[in-house]
């Protein structure tokens, strides 16, 4: 059986909206008594609403204006801090929404057997919205579709277990002409398998990347150390 709860979207206090005659504790304590499980307090903490509040200090508007909310803050349980929410207020009140970019993702809205809408965007008018708010290419795509990666920064670490040498020297040109650092090699005991692992969490698009290059799939994650990356070469490269 579905749970259903009543819930007010829309509510303000007499202590700091004009919008409202009825003091919030008064307002919350209608609300339970009719049953409602969520009540969202909307008093202004608008630019113009600040101004009005004359020359005091803003922490005294703000407080001014979070007076219901502090006073609802007893109602319930919360990890919220309200404090660390009051110091980004001047932030909000003085934000220039002139200056707020804003656009459509191209796609289409489609039902599913399930009865489930879903948004599903096209990739290339998608591109080309998110190129013109934000003058780069989304993802870090480069102009021939991969992902700009920062390899430089990767460092490799490669254990010999296939007993030759040409395949560990073959494979450090590869990885180095892609332009990554292989900063450790070594050699370590006999083995059929090749296993790269992942030591500090690198994303996906290197992992798939790196998984091309060795030409072996057989990705997995390690303990952390001093490389981001160790590959054992084994004898099935």
């Amino acid at each position: 059986m579905k749970e259903t709860y009543l819930t007010e979207l829309h509510l303000h206090t007499k202590e700091s909206s004009s919008c409202s005659n009825i003091p919030a504790r008064e307002m919350i304590e209608a609300y339970k008594e009719k049953g409602y499980s969520t009540i969202v307090i909307t008093d202004h903490c608008s630019k113009g609403k600040m101004e009005r509040l004359g020359n005091i200090s803003w922490k005294q508007k703000i407080d001014y204006v979070f007076t219901g909310f502090d006073i609802a803050k007893e109602y319930v349980e919360t990890n919220l801090d309200f404090d660390t929410i009051k110091d980004y207020i001047p932030y909000a009140v003085e934000f220039d929404i002139d200056n707020l970019k804003t656009d459509t993702l191209p796609g289409v809205s489609e039902q599913s057997l399930n009865g489930t809408w879903i948004y599903s965007h096209y990739e290339d008018e998608t591109q080309e919205v998110l190129q013109e708010l934000f003058g780069e290419e989304s993802e870090s795509q480069t102009e021939d579709g991969n992902t700009d990666i920062d390899r430089a920064n990767v460092e490799i670490e490669i254990l010999n277990g296939s007993g030759e040498n040409e395949k560990l020297t073959e494979l450090i040109g590869k990885l180095e002409e892609k332009g990554y650092s292989v900063t450790k090699t070594g050699n370590t005991s006999s083995t059929n398998t090749t296993t790269i692992i992942n030591r500090s969490g690198v994303n996906e698009a290197i992992q798939s990347e790196i998984k091309e290059i060795v030409g072996k799939d057989n990705f997995v994650e390690g303990e952390e150390g001093t490389v981001d990356i160790t590959i054992i070469l084994g004898n099935d490269n």
